[in-house]
């Protein structure tokens, strides 16, 4: 909206503003606003005095640009998710956030100030790259902890009781260190979005994270290492490595406890042996293995499992018995039963398909 700004329905809910005019005085935006996006306002930074925002908005996201310091009541009571740009990079604490918060996002953000206050009510908490500030005292009912840091600090002896969720964007192996079943008494899901080396230095040496907590239940990790040992707690486990044909090894003695196994940018073969009896659900994503081993796994799959994906096809398999599959997809013509001979040679004219493709473009 790019006329006079302060024109506005009251029974208006949801607003994205590409005009910072009724930023400038209270009572221009409309009383009962909900949503506010002000990230398209890419070079607003402007304070955000006690008046401006409407007293019911729940939700607020603000541009890259902004960088304000917020002052007491500037933030309506009412605000449960509020989100910061690159730029910010002011103390946010009880004092000047609603009471109200449950999901702070400063994941895109400059932000590097302790937090050792923060609303009791929060349960989402994202940090980003800048932040270096050693964690301890987060909010008791925090349940999701993302850090893009490379290095987080935790606190000696720091525990997060409630904490079920915990996201890490890239990181130095050994941060892992610090998450024990003693500090994430709670935690059932744990991701890794990359191990970083250290430099001139191609893949480092196997990750051993059987010291993982005792509760973690879904664990994916990015990297080109290969492991020692991983939870006997976790049934879903995703392996993988963000570029395509960079290979990870995937272990030997799986844990029996696995129903789940998803597997992105892999080229080893897979020993069969290897896949616990467990396991119910098998995936493959932008494989680059052979296709006489995709047909072999078909034909060997363990009788546990009902559910395949298989490398780059746009189907799922169900199987029905050791012969007989029922493959589905968004394609209603492409859904129906089909036999493993029929199966093994789908698979290899697909894969002989997307062979010739990739020829002709290189």
């Amino acid at each position: 909206m790019n006329s006079d700004a302060d024109q506005f329905p009251d029974t208006l809910d949801n607003l994205i503003l590409i005009n910072e005019g009724s930023l400038r005085r209270p009572g221009c935006l409309p009383v009962g606003l909900k949503s506010l996006l002000l990230d398209n306002l890419l070079d607003f930074d402007r304070p955000l005095w006690p008046g401006i925002l409407p007293p019911r908005l729940e939700s607020l996201k603000l541009g890259r640009s902004f960088n304000q310091p917020i002052p007491r009541g500037a933030l309506p009571a009412t605000i449960k998710e509020l989100s910061f740009g690159v730029n910010f990079n002011q103390p946010l604490d009880i004092n000047n956030l609603p009471p109200s918060l449950t999901n702070l996002s400063l994941a895109y953000s400059s932000f590097n100030h302790a937090l050792s206050n923060l609303p009791t009510n929060l349960t989402h908490l994202a940090l980003g790259a800048d932040y270096n500030q050693p964690i301890d005292c987060l909010p008791p009912l925090l349940e999701m902890l993302r850090l893009s840091s490379r290095s987080p600090s935790f606190k000696p002896n720091a525990t997060f009781p409630q904490l079920k969720v915990l996201l890490f964007t890239g990181i130095n192996p050994d941060v892992l260190a610090n998450v024990t079943s003693i500090a994430f008494p709670s935690l059932v899901n744990l991701k890794i979005h990359g191990i970083i080396e250290q430099p001139n230095v191609e893949t480092g040496p196997p990750l051993d994270l059987g010291h993982l907590p005792s509760t973690l239940k879904s664990l994916l990790v990015i990297t080109k290492r290969t492991f020692t040992s991983l939870p006997n707690s976790i049934d879903t486990l995703t392996l993988g490595h963000f570029t395509r044909g960079d290979p990870i090894t995937i272990v030997r003695g799986l844990p029996h406890s696995l129903t789940a196994l998803n597997i992105f940018s892999y080229i080893h073969q897979i020993d069969i042996e290897a896949l616990p009896s467990s396991l119910r659900s098998l995936e493959f994503t932008h494989s680059t293995r052979e296709v006489n081993d995709l047909a072999t796994l078909v034909s060997k799959l363990p009788e546990s499992v009902v559910s395949l994906k298989l490398s780059g096809q746009p189907y799922y398999l169900l199987k029905i018995t050791n012969n007989l599959f029922f493959k589905y997809s968004q394609n209603l013509q492409s859904t129906g039963f089909i036999d493993l001979p029929t199966l093994q040679a789908y698979i290899q004219y697909v894969n002989t398909q997307q062979q010739q493709q990739q020829q002709q473009q290189e």
